[in-house]
């Protein structure tokens, strides 16, 4: 009964904030929760960036916000957006240029926000020196409240204006001062505070725990139609947030903003891998994107890297220096004592020389041989002399020599 509840509410939400059709472009649900810039009016220079503050007020419980603005492209151009000090700690896919901008956030942990919150800055530079252009909000922007999944937005499109002037210009004069020639009043640029101001009196922010299964609903343009988006949050052992942590899903690598949270979108249903690498440490592991839940909704997971065993790396390295020196060793042994099973060094450490190089102990006991063979052969060859048979000596004879 509570899960069919809670994708009660999911459907709710997609159906009031996403809309069907055009309706979306017309229609918002009852509220008092606001939008607006910080600043909403200023003058700048041709050529030069200006910041506004995004920040959105409600009385009630919200955890997502979707601040959609227009501008005149032919005045402006989408720098880029920073969501470093933004209150939402889930980033989720955001985009400009071409005369929109598209800002999403979330909050993470099934928690709320309430009161004047910061949604993001947003930076453009001004490409025309006169004239004068509007800042305003989409009418698909949307604050999302948990509750019962409604947009609490007012529907108020009001944003800033901002007017554009070409910087003075100097000539030389006959005396050798600079003089400017502007016609006019030159007017200085300014940049937004990093700080937002409200006027009048506004409930204090505060943080409150809400059931983790209540979902984030966000408009329908941030959403990858082909998959679910995913949040990676990042945390070190002490439970801080790591940011600039490198974070790969499915072959897709990002970095963790501030806050440290990574975002993919278009994740399909099923079982996957992260890994994740930074300063602090690294971890390996794995999550579930439930394929029952709205396309709409967040899947937040939670990781927290473990800091390398330097003990260990160091284990390794020893092991992997002390096996290749035994294999060096045995090679070297065993090369040297080939050497003298051959022949191949002598009893005093250097070659056996004969002739034109060096002659192994075998082949010089092999040549003695075949001399040895070849004189017993000769000696065998020569004819033995016949036996000579000395006559008998007479009386006389013996007489004689005695």
């Amino acid at each position: 009964m509570k899960n069919f509840r809670h994708k009660g509410i999911a459907l709710l939400s997609i159906l009031t904030i996403i809309g069907i059709g055009s309706v979306l472009a017309i229609v918002h649900a009852a509220g008092s929760a606001t939008l607006s810039l910080q600043s909403s009016s200023s003058s700048h220079d041709l050529g030069t960036t200006f910041t506004v503050t995004v920040t959105e007020n409600s009385p009630d419980q919200i955890n997502a916000v979707q601040a959609n603005l227009t501008y005149d492209n032919t005045k402006l151009e989408y720098v880029n957006i920073d969501a470093s000090s933004s209150s939402f700690d889930f980033t989720l896919p955001s985009s400009g240029g071409g005369g929109t901008v598209k800002i999403a956030r979330g909050v993470s942990g099934g928690k709320t926000l309430t009161g004047s919150q910061t949604v993001a800055k947003v930076t453009f530079k001004v490409l025309v020196g006169s004239g004068s252009s509007a800042v305003s909000f989409a009418t698909d922007s949307a604050i999302v409240r948990p509750s019962d999944g409604q947009n609490v937005w007012d529907g108020n499109i009001t944003g800033g204006t901002y007017t554009f002037t070409t910087p003075p210009s100097t000539t030389q004069t006959s005396s050798g001062s600079t003089a400017p020639t502007s016609t006019g009043t030159p007017k200085t640029s300014t940049t937004a505070s990093a700080t937002p101001t409200s006027t009048g009196t506004s409930p204090s922010a505060s943080v409150q725990a809400v059931n983790p299964d209540t979902p984030i609903a966000v408009n329908s343009a941030s959403v990858n139609s082909s998959g679910y988006l995913v949040a990676i949050k990042v945390k070190d052992q002490q439970g801080k947030s790591v940011s600039g942590a490198t974070v790969t899903v499915d072959k897709k690598t990002t970095k963790s903003d501030a806050t440290g949270v990574a975002s993919f979108s278009g994740v399909s249903s099923g079982k996957h891998t992260v890994k994740i690498s930074s300063a602090k440490g690294s971890v390996k592991g794995d999550f579930t994107v439930d394929g029952s839940k709205s396309a709409a909704e967040v899947q937040a997971f939670t990781f927290a890297v473990k800091p390398m065993n330097w003990i260990l790396v160091y284990l390794g390295i020893g092991l992997v220096v002390a096996v290749l020196v035994a294999i060096i060793f045995t090679k070297y042994r065993g090369s040297h004592k080939n050497a003298y099973s051959h022949g191949t060094v002598a009893d005093g450490g250097g070659p056996l020389l004969a002739g034109n190089g060096a002659t192994s102990i075998d082949t010089e006991a092999a040549k003695n041989q075949e001399i040895e063979g070849a004189l017993n052969k000769i000696h065998t060859d020569i004819p033995k002399p016949a036996t000579v048979i000395q006559p008998q000596s007479t009386t006389s004879e013996r007489s004689d020599k005695s």
